[in-house]
């Protein structure tokens, strides 16, 4: 019988574990070596990093548990890549801490992710699967599994809770079962009121199958009634069930906890960064912007903070000290670029911040909003390579070619624009479409008012005739609850009429793909937890979304 090596290897990875993962660091290097720093702009570097370094490791974290210390080496090795491109140098200097850099985009980083978090996530991943997958001969390794879910526990009970079905499972102060709240529990009507053993059944009318309001006064307070009574029922006996609230459809999903662990708390900074990475241009200007927001291009201001240098002054004016707001707003040669400059702008950020999301007044009406942000980066561009060449080059500042060029590169970002803007189908205004002979054709619609929302529903036959109109109250909840609450109530109201032959229009598309699924026998185990009580209690009919 031939003997296995200990080091033998297949599909890339070790065959069996090993002490020493000094392979994937190796194949880490391998990857960047050979890229200078000349030949990838920082956009390349983003790309090469994430689209192709961070997934060597994929493969063995999946297998293995990669320790800690070989995570930490490959990020080192990463990092040195991203800062200085020329993976053989071993003095760099780093700009900003590269956790903040491996954050979400939302958050002002670059969506890149620690190794070592990777490894997490993909076990995580894994144990997902196996547990789902029981009857796989994988599965069985259950000491490993639970040792995942032992780590995520935490994640979990954060933003878990029940789904109230029949109610006969969920003890009413114990359990959390109320998602609307912070802490998915209600709140006593006062100190007075005795915490008794109740089970959430016990809160709802049998008879009516809705909430029971008088007792719901009774116990809680007014915000946890008017939370419960946003929570739908089902007429149906359906068992109550745990679910993840972070996720429309109930379910745990790993991508979601690691960025909802990643996120801090929202800012008014989020939106901007949102805004800067969906800007219809190239990566490597929404890079210049990234590192003009945070401050990280190598002005003479901030290498003399960083006592890399005695001069500060601009290389335009020679009057001013050289940052980034000085380099692109306030220098002459930034206001002769711009033909003048009245923005009221104190910070890099802000600056960033007028050029992702300009005001209307700063913007002449003429000028669409994308082209004029272009427009924006092009200049900053230039004034940048300007200031290189007067610095490294000793050359001086041409503002006849300045402005040539950043007229020709306009251009060829304009012709883009033109070839795009060709190729979009042109949005059609959809009129009221008559229902076949014989049918009846019903148009709901929902406002939301306040701490209610009114339910509006017409029915009107093949020759356009309305033949009844209705409106209703319901209590309040997320804007889904509320369009499968009028979609249901439109339908019983036709069914009370006696009006049999009918079809259902509204512009809630989600809600109206999960009915037509639900008719065909198809109703998917990931419906929206929010709606598919109301849903499922939905008379079967035809149904027609319509476009907003």
């Amino acid at each position: 019988m031939r003997k296995l090596e200990r080091d033998v290897k297949y599909l890339g990875a070790p065959l069996l574990p090993l002490e020493n993962f000094n392979y994937l660091v190796q194949q880490v290097d391998r990857r960047l070596t050979g890229w200078k720093m000349k030949t990838l702009s920082w956009a390349g570097r983003n790309t090469l990093i994430k689209s192709v370094v961070q997934v060597v490791p994929t493969f063995s974290m999946s297998a293995f548990d990669v320790p800690k210390p070989t995570c930490d080496r490959m990020d080192k090795a990463i990092r040195r890549f991203w800062w200085k491109g020329d993976n053989a140098s071993k003095k760099y200097m780093a700009w900003k801490n590269w956790k903040d850099l491996c954050s979400p985009k939302a958050e002002g980083g670059l969506g890149a992710l620690k190794l070592m978090h990777k490894t997490v996530k993909i076990q995580i991943q894994s144990k997902g699967w196996m547990v789902e997958y029981r009857k796989s001969l994988s599965s069985f390794t259950w000491r490993g599994i639970w040792r995942g879910i032992e780590k995520a526990r935490e994640v979990l009970k954060k933003r878990a809770c029940y789904a109230v079905g029949n109610g006969h499972k969920v003890r009413v102060w114990e359990d959390l079962w109320i998602p609307w709240l912070e802490n998915f529990k209600p709140r006593p009507k006062n100190n007075l009121v005795e915490q008794q053993s109740l089970v959430v059944s016990q809160l709802i009318d049998g008879e009516r199958g809705c909430w029971d309001l008088a007792k719901l006064k009774e116990l809680f307070d007014e915000e946890s009634c008017y939370a419960i009574l946003a929570i739908p029922l089902s007429l149906r006996n359906i068992q109550d069930k745990m679910m993840w609230v972070a996720n429309p459809h109930g379910m745990f999903t790993v991508k979601l906890a690691y960025f909802l662990q990643q996120v801090v708390l929202s800012s008014p900074e989020r939106s901007v960064w949102r805004r800067l990475w969906r800007l219809r241009m190239y990566e490597r200007y929404k890079m210049k912007l990234w590192r003009i927001a945070h401050n990280i291009l190598p002005t003479r201001s901030r290498l003399k903070e960083l006592g890399l240098t005695q001069e500060g002054e601009c290389p335009f004016c020679h009057i001013e000290e050289e940052s980034c707001l000085h380099l692109f707003k306030d220098c002459d040669l930034a206001k002769t670029l711009w033909f003048g400059n009245r923005w009221n702008v104190s910070s890099s950020f802000q600056l960033v911040q007028l050029v992702v999301d300009p005001s209307s007044n700063l913007v002449p009406i003429k000028i669409p909003i994308d082209q004029f942000q272009t427009m924006a980066v092009i200049i900053w561009e230039q004034i940048w390579n300007l200031r290189n060449k007067i610095i490294f080059k000793k050359s001086e500042a041409n503002m006849q070619v300045a402005l040539l060029s950043i007229e020709r590169k306009f251009h060829e970002r304009s012709t883009i624009w033109i070839k795009q803007d060709t190729n979009k189908t042109p949005m059609q205004t959809m009129n009221w479409k008559a229902p076949t002979f014989g049918s009846l054709k019903i148009n709901c619609d929902v406002v939301v008012v306040e701490k209610e929302v009114c339910v509006a529903a017409v029915v009107r036959d093949w020759g356009g005739n309305i033949i009844a109109v209705g409106t209703r109250m319901e209590s309040k909840g997320t804007i889904n609850q509320a369009e499968a609450k009028g979609i249901k109530w439109a339908i019983l109201m036709a069914k009370l009429l006696g009006l049999r032959k009918m079809e259902v229009e509204g512009d809630s598309k989600i809600c109206f793909e999960v009915l037509i699924k639900a008719k065909n026998g198809e109703l998917p185990q990931a419906t929206l937890w929010k709606t598919r009580p109301i849903l499922e209690d939905t008379p079967a009919t035809s149904y027609r979304a319509r476009r907003s």
